[in-house]
């Protein structure tokens, strides 16, 4: 987790008096489909256009993974602080050049999965702009990953991992990463 510390302040009789607040960010990634270990390691290849029959299967074809769900959590267990976030994401994946994903919003359906997706790069892309996250309070956002089909011969094989970053308008963030398996 990660705590930043704000002052708020009021003026009364032109005394001024405040009070310290923090935010106090918890970030969690976790892989929710497939949902099983009986399923190979490695996401076989697939097109972007049966991303969501994929995912109302469970992201599983014939014993093999074609994608992979993850649920991001973010959490402010601050009393009394809110703060606006983005949240970007990044990838290592030398030895999956093809591996795609898109931002499926705080639920997962195959009917959220926009026209358009990304390619994974090691370059942070954001995915949230902006958002408003009341103290006491935790979001959901889910991610979802797959090996895109590409015209020429491809040599896509192997693990990736991911980094999730949350940063607020001060760059001040949580970092959470997730390994493929």
């Amino acid at each position: 987790g990660s705590t930043f510390a704000y002052f708020a302040f009021s003026a009364t009789n032109n005394v001024i008096g405040g009070n310290a607040g923090n935010v106090d960010l918890t970030l969690t990634v976790e892989k929710v489909l497939p949902d099983s270990d009986n399923i190979a390691d490695n996401i076989l290849i697939a097109n972007f256009s049966e991303l969501a029959t994929n995912l109302n299967n469970g992201c599983v074809e014939d014993g093999y993974a074609l994608c992979q769900l993850y649920k991001i959590n973010l959490a402010n267990s601050a009393t009394g602080v809110n703060t606006n976030v983005k949240g970007s994401l990044s990838f290592d994946n030398t030895n999956v050049p093809n591996l795609s994903w898109v931002y499926l919003g705080d639920t997962y359906s195959s009917t959220n999965i926009p026209n358009t997706f990304n390619t994974a790069s090691s370059t942070f892309t954001n995915f949230v702009n902006g958002h408003l996250l009341t103290a006491g309070t935790n979001k959901d956002f889910y991610i979802l990953v797959w090996v895109n089909e590409s015209a020429t011969e491809q040599s896509d094989n192997g693990t990736y991992s991911g980094t999730v970053r949350f940063e607020d308008s001060n760059g001040k963030g949580v970092t959470s990463t997730f390994t493929s398996n």
